[in-house]
């Protein structure tokens, strides 16, 4: 390989991640994109990193360069949409989200939130149900339906009970496991104080 090539720094980056390593993971995925400053992958990755370590801005400039570099790529127009909500700057990813195909379930979902949170409850409630269309057994769309609905005037009480039913029905279920405790009677008796 070449000295200037991306791909040997930006290699390690998912696995340094995954194991918790954060900062080399970014510095990994940050040689890369220095390394290849006119390629759009290395400056997508990077910013998904970033999003992930909670550097959201930092994750805007990465993914703002990569839409630049590559305004047509539907992936890179969608995590940056997703970076601008969690940033709570809706009305921007909207726009983004606007300029690209509707063909895929979490595309749908990340407009269809953008919508409700700029006011147009009807029309997110309408692309949850595209979304539903599109992907019928996947939850997402159906969070994004349970989500919207409450925010819609005069839904009723039905309509939302049978969305949340629909998707719980998709949630994935494990069997829970079995209680470990003594069943010693007097055994010394833990409490424990939870707060949101």
């Amino acid at each position: 390989h070449t000295p200037s090539h991306p791909a040997p720094p930006n290699a390690p980056a998912v696995p340094l991640h995954r194991l918790g390593r954060h900062a080399s993971a970014v510095y990994a995925r940050g040689a890369a994109t220095s390394l290849a400053p006119d390629a759009p992958l290395p400056a997508c990755l990077f910013g998904g990193i970033l999003a992930r370590s909670n550097r959201l801005q930092d994750a805007e400039v990465s993914l703002r360069q990569a839409f630049t570099l590559d305004p047509d790529n539907p992936r890179i127009a969608n995590d940056l949409a997703a970076v601008l909500m969690r940033m709570h700057r809706h009305g921007e990813a909207r726009a983004i989200l606007l300029t690209i195909p509707r063909d895929a379930g979490s595309v749908v979902c990340n407009l269809a939130t953008a919508t409700a949170s700029v006011g147009l409850q009807a029309e997110a409630v309408a692309l949850a149900e595209e979304a539903i269309r599109l992907e019928p057994n996947s939850v997402l769309p159906w969070r994004t339906l349970s989500n919207s609905l409450p925010y819609l005037h005069g839904v009723s009480g039905q309509r939302l009970l049978a969305a949340s039913q629909a998707c719980a029905a998709r949630l994935p279920r494990a069997g829970l496991p079995g209680f470990a405790n003594s069943r010693d009677p007097d055994r010394p008796l833990t409490v424990g104080l939870l707060s949101g």
